[in-house]
């Protein structure tokens, strides 16, 4: 009788921690600078937000600060420590300058219902920027490995190209966990050349969707940073 009390208040006392905690917003990262760029194109940007609390967070609607901002959340519900992104697209047509706007995320979060992101870029015309230079772009920006067991292997090859006029030099390359490693031994690419990258998921890391990023740093002064996002949804062995 006493061990069946002891789990009962075991419960109880979880069951309120949780609700006492409730969903809590966190983001990878407030601030994304997307640097010089030319007017007339549109850049995308993903923030990645992860539920850090012990209730289930909703997203109640994302709003920019201009019309020339589209964003959207991939999911509208996240459980305990799951993850998803804010995807934002900028329209540089008819800007000039410096840029600076805001995406405004709201949640049932008690203690920040209103999240408030910011991205800056400088917008100049078309033609100015040095067309002599590296230009880095990926073979995809974006993975879904899918639903996986725990334990798995799982591995993804992506090609990093070099269409510009001189060298490409990948500076480093920067991972959002110690779970996912990067294989990747050339980083100079010459023009008109692409090099593989293998990204490996450790999916011992824990249960539920998750999201992470690989941030690959370079020399191209347009693009000196570029991101692949990783998703996968990992549960246990059967």
């Amino acid at each position: 009788m006493k061990k069946i009390f002891i789990l009962i208040l075991l419960f109880v006392t979880t069951l309120n921690f949780s609700q006492i905690i409730g969903p809590v917003i966190s983001v990878n990262k407030m601030t994304h600078d997307f640097g010089d760029i030319e007017e007339g194109g549109i850049v995308e940007y993903d923030f990645i937000i992860t539920n850090s609390g012990g209730d289930l967070l909703t997203i109640k609607g994302v709003n920019a600060s201009c019309g020339c901002t589209a964003a959207k959340p991939n999911k509208n519900e996240l459980e305990p420590n799951e993850s998803s992104y804010i995807h934002v697209e900028f329209n540089t047509s008819h800007r000039n300058g410096q840029q600076k706007k805001y995406v405004y995320v709201k949640s049932n979060d008690p203690k920040n219902p209103e999240l408030r992101l910011c991205f800056t870029a400088n917008i100049v015309p078309k033609g100015t920027l040095n067309i002599d230079r590296p230009k880095i772009s990926l073979s995809k920006y974006q993975h879904d490995f899918g639903t996986v067991q725990k334990g798995d292997n799982i591995e993804l090859e992506i090609e990093i190209f070099n269409k510009g006029t001189k060298n490409l030099t990948i500076s480093d390359i920067m991972t959002s966990s110690k779970y996912v490693n990067v294989i990747f031994q050339n980083p100079t690419i010459e023009p008109e050349n692409s090099a593989k990258m293998t990204v490996q998921f450790d999916t011992s890391e824990k249960i539920g969707k998750i999201i992470r990023t690989v941030n690959i740093l370079s020399n191209d002064p347009l693009n000196s940073q570029l991101t692949l996002t990783l998703i996968i949804n990992i549960v246990d062995r059967s």
